[in-house]
């Protein structure tokens, strides 16, 4: 927060009661509500930004999927992981 925010500093101050002629203006002044806005804006920009990042990559996961790999369900008994260990390797073979 700005030193102005903190200390309450007036916009303006009046010769009398709720008028008058302006005998102080302060251009700097941001109203509490103004500081408040702008916070809540960054922080939807701040959000948005995520959603979008995260749309992009989704989209892009699945224009480009990954190959499949022949090690992919060796543990699992799928497929061709049979025959990798039926040509007797370090376990298979017999003494």
């Amino acid at each position: 927060m700005s030193d102005q925010a903190r200390t309450g500093r007036a916009p303006h101050i009046f010769a009398g009661s709720f008028g008058g002629a302006t005998l102080y203006d302060n251009p700097d002044y941001v109203s509490p509500n103004a500081v408040r806005s702008a916070l809540k804006r960054k922080a939807a920009g701040k959000y948005g930004s995520k959603v979008a990042a995260r749309d992009r990559r989704t989209e892009h996961v699945a224009a480009h999927p990954l190959p499949r790999s022949p090690l992919d369900g060796i543990f699992k008994g799928e497929e061709g992981s049979e025959d990798d260990g039926a040509e007797g390797g370090e376990d298979g073979g017999s003494e």
